[in-house]
This record gives structure tokens, sequence and C-alpha cells, in this order.
């Protein structure tokens, strides 16, 4: 007879463990349900840039006081930083037909991550000839989602991506590029 008391007593528990189990269930699911949510969030924002998303739009005061938009105009931004031999040797590539990609209506927008003071006297000692902003706080590389440098970004004239160039692109194969691209895209333009 003790035995079955025990037995009642011991299903009890076992319902009781059962419950628990289902409403821990339930719980871990919406958990995850949010997290996915929240996860889906955090990898879109992180998501690399694509032709055709919407250009994060600026006006920012270069080096030297000049005033730089991008609304309108079509746009070269090269992304670098002062230690990079790369950056460097893309500086001195895009220095060098900077005014082949002006003739094409094509602005050339530098950005470098760093103070300004660090950033004034390496692009000074570079002799670099177009507008560079000094991304202090790291903004401007954030919205466009550069993670290795040097990264360039063709934007068109409606503020939208017209072409991301990776960093292990060739410099010279990208600046060959950007003259047919651009004549592509403003044929594309034409009612």
């Amino acid at each position: 007879m003790g035995t079955a008391v025990l037995r009642v007593h011991d299903q009890k528990p076992m319902q009781w463990a059962f419950l628990a189990l289902i409403v821990s269930s339930v719980v871990l699911i919406v958990l995850s349900v949010r997290s996915n949510r929240k996860l889906r969030a955090f990898l879109e924002s992180n998501r690399e840039l694509r032709v055709g998303d919407e250009a994060y739009s600026f006006e920012a005061e270069a080096v030297g006081g000049i005033p730089v938009d991008l609304k309108g105009r079509w746009s070269l931004l090269i992304f670098f930083n002062t230690r990079c031999p790369s950056c460097r040797k893309a500086l001195r590539m895009v220095r060098q037909v900077h005014s082949v990609l002006s003739s094409h209506g094509i602005q050339v927008i530098g950005v470098c991550k760093g103070a300004l003071e660090t950033v004034s006297s390496f692009i000074e000692g570079q002799g670099v000839t177009f507008p560079v902003v000094a991304d202090t706080t790291g903004l401007i590389f954030s919205r466009y989602r550069v993670r290795a440098v040097p990264g360039f970004i063709l934007i068109d004239d409606r503020t939208k991506i017209a072409y991301c160039y990776k960093y292990d692109v060739p410099v010279r194969q990208m600046l060959a590029s950007l003259p047919s691209r651009l004549r592509r895209n403003a044929r594309k333009d034409r009612p």
C-alpha cells in the first residue's frame, strides 16, 4: 500500500515536470523567433552594399575647407587610411586619372579614417588633388560598410550605388572600367 501512495505522489511531480518542459519549450521558441528577427536585422545592416542600394548621402567639409556633396553628381568615393601601402598605390593611380574622371563628369572624393591633422599631412605628402574628407568618427566608413581598404564605390547622380569595387580588384582594372560603366548607365537614363 505504501508503494501505491508513492506512485500517486511520483506522478504529480512528473506531470509538473512535463508541464514545465512544455512551457519552457514555448518560451524558447518565442525567444528564438525574436532573436531571429534581431539577427536578421543585424545581418541586413551588416551586409555588403549592392548595386542599386541607396547611398549614404553626406555633406562634409574636406581637408582645406572644400565643401563636398554627393547630390546630383556622379561620385567615386575612395576609402583609404594613412598606413596602408596598397592605399598609397591606389591614390597615385586615381591621382593620375583624376582629370579623365572629371571629364566624364565623375567627382572623386577621398574618405580617410583618422584625425584631421594626420589626414591633412598625409594627402599633402601624397600630392592628392581631389577633396578628401577626414572621417574622424568612422561614420562614413560604417555607413558604406567598408571593412578593408582601399575601397571604391561609384555613386550615380540619383545617389544610388552604381558599382562597388572590392579592395582586391586591381586598381587599373577598376579605373579602366569606369568610363564604359558611366556611358552604359547614361544610356539607361535616357527616355
